[in-house]
């Protein structure tokens, strides 16, 4: 009975296509191809890998047919599935490093401590900053009002009206008026004689 390797070998010939012609195609590497060409199994990760290419190996080549199908199911027992890890026989996982940082015990408290001041800090300026606004609105408020009590204890004076004569005044103008008016009249009713010795009176060095 001829092996699937040399049923697809045959059928590619007969086609006139190459390996590498069929790797374009498939898009499966020519060394996957020759290890199914010659039946190396060693070469074939897994049965299902197996059965997989060997299908689009022979679809390139014309072998479409359940006795192909059949052949190739049977071939593939001859590969061992592949192991899982954690099942009986299967290599060890590779020791990788973690990709999360390690961080000591001495960094964790260092970390938090300096959280903390800064915290401290902080609530620190705040507290200040209050204070301060605080303490300028008092200040602010105990102004305003003493501004207020000084403007209304200051004594309001209403300059007097120019123009406007007081009403002392009035009353020695006019005694001052009828003074000299009484005057005048008492000089005309005197005679001329009398008249001319009070001018002559009056005169420096007269007599």
């Amino acid at each position: 009975m001829e092996s699937i390797g040399l049923k697809l070998r045959e059928a590619r010939l007969r086609s006139g296509l190459t390996l590498p012609d069929i790797s374009a195609a498939t898009r499966i590497k020519l060394k996957t191809l020759e290890a199914i060409e010659n039946d190396d199994f060693a070469q074939i990760d897994s049965p299902f890998a197996y059965r997989s290419f060997a299908r689009q190996f022979g679809g390139c080549v014309g072998l479409r047919s359940p006795e192909f199908d059949s052949a190739l199911q049977a071939s593939s027992t001859a590969i061992p599935e592949p192991l899982v890890p954690g099942q009986a026989g299967a290599p060890a996982p590779p020791n990788l490093p973690s990709l999360r940082p390690q961080r000591t015990k001495a960094l964790r408290w260092l970390l938090s401590l300096a959280s903390l001041v800064l915290m401290l800090v902080a609530c620190s300026n705040l507290y200040a900053m209050w204070q301060n606004s605080r303490t300028n609105l008092q200040t602010s408020m105990t102004d305003f009002v003493g501004s207020l009590t000084r403007h209304a204890e200051t004594p309001r004076h209403t300059a007097p009206v120019s123009g406007v004569k007081t009403s002392s005044s009035a009353p020695a103008n006019s005694v001052g008026a009828n003074n000299t008016a009484s005057g005048r009249d008492r000089y005309e009713v005197l005679s001329p004689e009398t008249r001319l010795a009070a001018l002559t009176s009056v005169r420096p060095g007269g007599q």
